[in-house]
């Protein structure tokens, strides 16, 4: 509060300043998470595409990729498979 007011801005418009960025920083990599995924042919999940990004020098969080991949709706096909086999009668 004390920074809003030395600045003369609301706190309205100090935490909406916050939101934006943050959705932008989660598109910073979108591009390189997507062709990775691809290229995987559906199957790479959140651990093997951060390996992925390693090894091409790019330190990201896990999270990170799973925000991403959510904001793209990129559902790997090995999770999918999984998940039908829960929910299968036994």
């Amino acid at each position: 509060m004390a920074l809003c007011r030395s600045l003369e801005i609301s706190r309205h418009y100090a935490y909406y300043q916050c939101k934006t960025t943050k959705r932008k920083a989660v598109a910073h990599y979108a591009d390189k998470i997507l062709t990775i995924f691809k290229r995987s042919y559906q199957s790479y999940g959140t651990r093997r595409i951060r390996f992925a990004l390693q090894q091409a020098g790019i330190s990201v969080s896990r999270r990170y990729i799973a925000r991403v991949m959510k904001s793209l709706s990129l559902i790997s096909k090995l999770s999918e498979t999984i998940k039908a086999i829960r929910k299968a009668p036994a």
